[in-house]
């Protein structure tokens, strides 16, 4: 990670006392999931090395989502840290059990409105949605089908 130098970090099935280099002082994670990580690990972090103001509404959600306004040295930049649930999940977020890629279709329908509110409260803002999306997103049907990949 030191040699990449990146400025913003997005890493999914993370942990809180970790961080990328020591000039990543400035972070965010989704809530704790008890369920299914213990501990200090959470589905979605945010590091950055320059200030970032974590986003509440929409709030970050347990089963991976958090978002952060970046204040970049070339303006400000909102950044959606995501795991979208994998194929076989067994259950959605009540505990209900799913079937294959339920749960996932499920977390798109609740992201993507996301997506949009964001884009409305904050219009002229760069909007970067970045994760594990838990689909491959090359056309191909090797892992979700097309139509999945459409819905995203």
């Amino acid at each position: 990670m030191a040699e990449v130098d990146a400025d913003v970090w997005v890493l999914t099935e993370t942990h809180t006392e970790h961080q990328p280099t020591e000039a990543h002082l400035n972070r965010c994670f989704t809530p704790p999931y008890p369920e299914r990580l213990r501990g200090p690990f959470r589905w979605t972090g945010i590091w950055s090395r320059w200030p970032l103001t974590p986003i509440i509404e929409p709030a970050p959600h347990r089963r991976g989502s958090v978002a952060a306004l970046i204040h970049a040295p070339a303006g400000d930049v909102m950044v959606y840290g995501t795991v979208i649930a994998y194929a076989n999940e067994p259950a959605f977020d009540d505990g209900t059990p799913a079937r294959m890629w339920e749960a996932h279709r499920s977390e798109i329908d609740r992201q993507g409105p996301e997506w949009l509110q964001l884009r409305h409260l904050h219009p002229h803002v760069s909007l970067v949605v970045i994760g594990d999306l838990n689909q491959i997103r090359d056309g191909s049907n090797l892992y979700g089908g097309r139509a999945d990949q459409a819905r995203l």
